[in-house]
């Protein structure tokens, strides 16, 4: 039900440049906010965390800043405490950029569902839990081609974390 059904995987795709991570900001602030987005009203008090290896979180911080300049002070800071950018560039969180690998020219999950769900497990029990995980991943193929066999090795392992953090 919805826009983004609780335990489910919705994907935006489109080519390059054309706009996904705009589209995907503004949802994401409509949802920090408890702003309507097409008829549909998010929950209250509800968090969005934007796991992206495409984009680093200064290009998130400029994107974000831009819808945010539009909003009230009240609201900018809702979106301040409610929407969550991990940083990802760091050598550190190399092993989590990649969901889907490949194993004997087979795509295969990488077990970082298990570890992020480990991860946004404590989020949960916050005053704003998370509702929207947002995957900007199709990067996260890590040497398995672009394919239909990849897209669902990735699908299946955003399943998993969907579902077992209800988002």
């Amino acid at each position: 039900r919805g826009l983004f059904p609780l335990r489910e995987v919705s994907v935006i795709g489109a080519r390059g440049r054309e706009g996904k991570t705009t589209v995907v900001v503004g949802a994401a602030i409509a949802v920090a906010i408890a702003h309507s987005l097409a008829r549909l009203n998010p929950p209250t008090n509800r968090s969005v965390v934007i796991y992206s290896a495409e984009d680093d979180r200064r290009q998130y911080a400029r994107k974000i800043a831009a819808q945010v300049s539009l909003l009230g002070t009240a609201q900018a800071d809702l979106v301040t405490r409610r929407l969550l950018v991990p940083e990802l560039d760091s050598e550190d969180m190399a092993p989590f950029r990649a969901l889907v690998t490949m194993a004997d020219r087979k795509p295969i999950g990488t077990g970082t569902d298990t570890a992020l769900v480990e991860a946004i497990t404590p989020l949960m029990q916050s005053d704003a839990p998370p509702i929207l995980l947002v995957f900007e991943t199709a990067s996260t193929l890590s040497e398995a081609e672009e394919d239909n066999a990849g897209y669902r090795t990735l699908v299946i392992c955003l399943k998993r974390v969907a579902r077992a953090l209800n988002v």
